[in-house]
């Protein structure tokens, strides 16, 4: 019988990938980037890329050597683990919620709100990704509210009125 969810240790450890990511995304250090994923994976941001050199490429452009990049956070949490699509030993498909906050002069705000869907491997005794997509918190995540309305959304004309 296979396992419906990683052991706690493995959890941990699939954890402080997600960390070492976003730290190495943010602080600009790109071959600790390159290093969270295998070396045949594939990611999906902005563009499809395979492989450590196209993700390399894919990292420098669009964030590394951006300077308005500089001063974003990522935060990743509130994940679900899933047994591996394709049944192969010690992976894991994880949803994940994600939240970008941006610094600027005027101070911090949210930038970006979404969820990552990854494949993670151990591979050699290390969590890897195959697989990371980047979605906005749009489109079929949403189909089970009625209408799909996000973008059609607005505040009742008493919001924030005084409380009688």
């Amino acid at each position: 019988m296979s396992q419906t969810t990683p052991s706690a240790e493995d959890r941990f450890l699939i954890s402080d990938l997600w960390a070492k990511y976003a730290w190495a995304l943010d602080t600009c250090d790109t071959d600790g980037f390159v290093e969270c994923f295998a070396e045949d994976a594939v990611f999906d941001e902005l563009t499809v890329v395979t492989g450590r050199d196209q993700i390399r490429q894919l990292v420098l452009r669009y964030f590394h050597e951006n300077p308005l990049f500089a001063g974003r956070q990522h935060l990743i949490g509130q994940s679900l683990f899933e047994p591996d699509d394709e049944g192969r030993p010690d992976h894991w498909k994880v949803k994940s919620f994600a939240h970008v906050f941006v610094l600027r002069d005027v101070g911090p705000s949210l930038y970006w709100t979404g969820y990552y869907t990854d494949v993670v491997a151990k591979i050699d005794g290390e969590w890897l990704f195959v697989y990371r997509r980047a979605s906005k918190w749009l489109g079929d995540v949403l189909n089970a509210f009625p209408d799909n309305a996000i973008a059609r959304q607005t505040l009742p004309a008493n919001f924030g009125a005084p409380i009688a």
